[in-house]
């Protein structure tokens, strides 16, 4: 189990392994693919084994068995699909977008198996059959000093930009669908709760999300830019097991 640090923290912090943006967005079309399959073959033909969509990186958390993540074709949807035994590991892909334009997140997800004794808002428990995160970049001249020296220090170790502050859009246990509440880890992280519960029959659902208003309310204030977007099944804490697919994954004009 992760100790100190929220395994989201450490997901939102791990946000700059790859240093190239995803996307330079100079001719603002109507809407950016953030999680797309067309790149899947090329990718493979250079790694020669089944790969992840372009760009996307999985990063393993310390004192934690990894997810299994694989990209499967699921009711006629490509997607990748995570199932996660008393572990947790995430995949994230470095994202710049105008929050300004862009504004809207939509995202496919279908929820195998939600987390038996999951619960948010509870630190031993906060584990989640599927997470999108969406991490900002760090403000400093909306922080305070303790906390941009705090942020300074940490890229320091870190060697690298990392991210200030996340939504966490998951699919809850039991709190239903429209909580909103901070991580029991950090201020930093909003958890936003899109669905809930073990689904009767699995099917692919689509929520989107205006990401100013989520940050306005979590926060107080209007977003910087994205500075990444994440997606993640965990069980870590409860030891218990957890399994989603998420499939397109866009940014969009409001």
């Amino acid at each position: 189990m992760p100790s100190g640090r929220s395994k989201l923290v450490a997901a939102c912090l791990a946000g700059a392994v790859v240093a190239a943006p995803g996307y330079v967005l100079g001719s603002q079309p109507p809407s950016v693919r953030i999680l797309s399959f067309d790149s899947l073959a090329a990718a493979e033909m250079f790694s020669g084994r089944p790969a992840l969509p372009l760009g996307w990186t999985e990063l393993p958390l310390a004192d934690s068995r990894v997810t299994k993540y694989e990209v499967a074709r699921v009711d006629g949807r490509q997607a990748v699909c995570a199932v996660a035994h008393g572990g947790a590991s995430t995949l994230l892909k470095p994202v710049f977008a105008d929050i300004d334009v862009y504004r809207v997140l939509r995202f496919h997800l279908r929820v195998e198996e939600v987390v038996a004794g999951g619960e948010a808002g509870v630190r031993e428990r906060d584990d989640f059959a599927a997470r999108i995160f969406v991490n900002f970049i760090f403000d400093e001249d909306k922080e305070g000093l303790f906390s941009r020296i705090g942020h300074s220090l940490a890229e320091r170790v870190k060697g690298r930009e990392l991210p200030g502050a996340a939504l966490n859009y998951v699919w809850g246990n039991t709190a239903p669908a429209g909580t909103s509440l901070p991580s029991p880890y950090t201020d930093k992280v909003a958890l936003v709760v899109v669905d809930s519960g073990t689904p009767v029959q699995p099917e692919w659902r689509v929520f989107e999300r205006d990401l100013v208003a989520d940050f306005t309310a979590a926060f107080g204030d209007a977003p910087p830019p994205i500075h990444s977007i994440g997606i993640m099944s965990d069980a870590d804490n409860t030891g218990a097991t957890a399994a989603a697919c998420f499939g397109e994954i866009t940014l969009h004009r409001p």
